[in-house]
């Protein structure tokens, strides 16, 4: 199991080398007197990129699964430690990344005094009782009086005000764990960062498991020295998919988007609820569903035989196969796993368990080999995906750099030793080509450049056309939806009244941010994750086929270029290439996550478009006052008035509707925002850094090619360079250069058989 992952490491650690190596090559060229060692800027700038990426390229997995499937348990088996602790409750907004190090740490990163003080900003609108004064004028949770507010609001909620949907507001959860949490965490807020090595990272649980605490984190890393997963993988323990909470979901999809696997946990004491075929259904609407693989979480208690256990995973694939076709299902027992890895630590009544477990042998031997199957396939699947990021993209431009390195290394021997000829007939040669070479590179430049320009302005219509109201379905039935929320009036008739309109309002507002929220989780931001992912497509296609008719012209000229600079073949260029057309395939854009994650291109947040906010309050006071005048007056007047509480709930409707409005009005301006964000900062960018990235690609072609080879022939020339000095510098290069080529012949050889 560990073998594979320290091949892996090994790969890495070479590429890294090699290009160092590389990079030396660059500076002993320099030794050369009278060399300048410009002609291998290019080089060095790819280099530099190329080891960048070699040491942060992270495959991610995300487990996800509806609560209480066992994901925690799962993620921690594969880790062989009780590493995480779950329970913190519905409010924690962070997603725990776990990975493997040489040492135990915990990286705790917090919210930002801005993001806390916008989550209570947002939890207040319409809460009873509260409104800011001269103590408080602003949401500041560092304020001693603003928090004071709060508890003093939050105290006065009635039993029916902290309940919604028969679950606990989440609302008044959330400010109620800001309130009693601050104090203890305050010093830590402006660290932004808490970091536990060793030992001390067992005391991440105090956070976590705290919903006080876990309130304010916004993100958990764990590095661990143990577990079966080798470095460069992160594997995600996410909210479940089936939390009250909408913001669970939008997290959720925030990681999806970045993952390259993701492992849907299924507990086979419920199977598959309505819950999980939802969230399965979301994610092929999204278009994630290809790499998908699903473990069924084996709960022995819960089955009186192998044969009934066997008989429901093959109804949960059955229904799986609805959603997804021919699916991949393991099953076997993550806790009987980790119990055996833990067993120093177990309690006594988990002792017995274990034993009770041990000694049915056919739920052992049942669980075993389900246990051994998966880890097998998951392993060849994370060392597939990772030899295929190196060997298609890493090791490609490397070989190809060395590749001319040894070119112009060869041909500048030959010139300083005087066999090459130093004509000026062969000098105009190399220089004419040279100069066709420079002609093609800023043709390359200007038609990409002009191809970006016009696919910014494609992408951009196109996602307006997606934002807009009248022309994209989903802003017009997320209108629809707020228009057509239904308020049951009867429902408050025979309570509302005016000392507790506040309260019922706030309350009918509760449960429409619910629904709303709900709906911009579920149908909303799937729709924006799958516009993303064919915008994507597009950029990739468009730049990829713009890119090939140059590719070929690029090819011919270095054709030319070998003809002019070697006629006869003398100095075996072609020799010296080494592998380098084994791996120069059509220059092309892989996966673009290493890309955005090397440039910090992000997708904006799904959470972001829950940030929107309604101010209503007023106008339904408002309205509550103008319907008791009237009842005053018809009273005065001797009037009949038939419903003692019509006005109330006259009042409540209009609120109802000025509410609907607002929110629209304030959803449609936020959903706004995030679409210029969307355009500019995300696919203008993306689209650059395509664009840099192939022309780079292309470049390290010309440059392995095509490098000056004149500088050293005008010093020769000009009797300007001692020739034996330079001559034994150039033959140790060609050595070393030679010997970087055979290595990663090898390493090609290795990662291929690997993948």
């Amino acid at each position: 199991m560990t073998t594979e992952n320290d091949r892996y490491s090994e790969f890495r650690t070479e590429l890294s080398d090699l290009c160092k190596e590389l990079s030396a090559l660059f500076i002993t060229a320099t030794t050369i007197p009278g060399f300048s060692g410009q002609a291998f800027t290019d080089w060095e700038k790819s280099l530099s990129g190329i080891m960048k990426k070699v040491s942060s390229d992270v495959l991610k997995v995300a487990t996800v699964g509806a609560i209480k499937s066992g994901k925690s348990t799962f993620v921690n088996s594969i880790f062989r430690g009780d590493h995480l602790k779950r329970g913190a409750g519905v409010v924690t907004s962070f997603v725990t990344r776990m990975g493997k190090s040489s040492e135990n740490r915990a990286v705790l990163t917090f919210k930002s005094l801005d993001e806390v003080n916008a989550d209570i900003e947002q939890a207040t609108v319409l809460l009873p009782g509260f409104r800011l004064n001269e103590n408080a004028r602003q949401v500041d949770i560092t304020n001693f009086y603003l928090r004071d507010l709060l508890e003093k609001s939050l105290a006065g909620l009635t039993a029916d005000e902290l309940i919604t949907e028969d679950a606990r507001s989440l609302n008044s959860v959330l400010l109620s764990s800001y309130v009693n949490g601050y104090d203890q965490i305050k010093s830590q807020l402006p660290q932004k960062v808490l970091i536990l090595d060793g030992n001390m990272i067992a005391k991440h649980k105090d956070y976590v498991g705290d919903e006080t605490l876990a309130v304010f984190l916004k993100d958990v890393e764990l590095r661990l020295d143990t577990g079966a997963i080798g470095e460069g993988v992160e594997i995600a323990d996410c909210q479940g998919s089936d939390s009250p909470n909408p913001l669970h979901l939008a997290l959720i999809q925030d990681y999806l988007v970045t993952a390259h696997i993701m492992i849907y946990v299924v507990s086979s004491r419920t199977g598959l609820r309505r819950a999980d075929i939802r969230f399965l259904n979301m994610l092929r609407k999204m278009g994630m569903s290809e790499n998908l693989i699903f473990m069924v979480n084996v709960d022995i208690n819960e089955h009186e035989s192998v044969e009934s256990l066997k008989a429901l995973i093959a109804r949960i694939t059955e229904e799986i196969a609805i959603i997804k076709p021919d699916p991949e299902v393991y099953a076997y027992s993550a806790l009987l796993n980790l119990f055996r890895d833990t067993r120093a630590e177990l309690t006594t009544k988990d002792r017995k368990k274990l034993e009770l477990w041990d000694s049915d042998l056919d739920f052992v031997e049942f669980s075993d080999e389900g246990a051994e199957v998966f880890t097998k396939s998951f392993l060849k699947k994370l060392s597939g995906r990772r030899y295929e990021l190196l060997l298609k993209d890493r090791l490609g431009r490397i070989n190809v750099i060395t590749a001319g390195m040894r070119q112009w290394i060869l041909i500048n021997k030959d010139l300083v030793s005087g066999n090459g000829g130093l004509s000026e007939d062969l000098l105009n040669r190399v220089r004419s080509h040279q100069a066709k070479m420079t002609q093609i590179k800023q043709m390359v430049k200007n038609a990409l450049d002009g191809t970006a320009m016009q696919l910014k302005k494609e992408i951009s219509r196109e996602s307006d056309k997606f934002f807009d109201r009248r022309d994209g379905e989903t802003i017009r039935d997320l209108a629809v939806f707020i228009g057509n929320y239904g308020f049951a009036k009867e429902k408050y008739e025979s309570d509302v009244n005016p000392k507790n309109f506040y309260s019922t309002l706030y309350y009918v507002y509760q449960e429409f941010k619910q629904a709303l929220d709900n709906y911009m989780a579920e149908t909303v931001n799937p729709r924006i994750i799958r516009h993303v992912s064919e915008k994507e497509k597009k950029i990739k296609a468009v730049l990829e086929s713009n890119i090939e008719p140059f590719d070929v012209m690029v090819k011919d000229a270095i054709f030319g270029y070998y003809s002019a600079v070697d006629p006869d073949n003398s100095l075996n260029i072609a020799e010296s290439t080494n592998g380098a057309e084994a791996t120069e395939e059509a220059v092309s854009l892989n996966d673009l996550e290493p890309l955005k994650n090397a440039l910090d291109i992000r997708l904006p947040a799904a959470t972001a478009v829950m940030r929107y906010s309604a101010r209503i309050k007023t106008e339904a006071v408002l309205k509550l006052g103008y319907y008791s005048f009237v009842r005053v007056v018809r009273k005065m007047m001797k009037q009949p008035i038939q419903n003692d509480r019509k006005d109330e709930v006259m009042a409540l409707d209009d609120g109802v509707k000025q509410m609907k409005k607002e929110t629209l009005g304030s959803v449609l301006y936020h959903m706004k925002d995030y679409q210029e964000n969307l355009k500019f900062q995300y696919f203008h960018r993306l689209i650059d850094a395509c664009t840099e990235s192939l022309y780079e690609s292309l470049l390290d072609r010309f440059q392995a090619y095509a490098t000056d080879l004149t500088e050293i022939a005008g010093l020769i020339n000009r009797r300007q360079i001692d020739k034996e000095r330079a001559e034994d510098i150039l033959k140790g290069m060609e050595i070393s250069a030679r010997k970087i080529q055979e290595r990663l012949l090898v390493v090609q050889n290795e990662i291929r058989s690997g993948a």
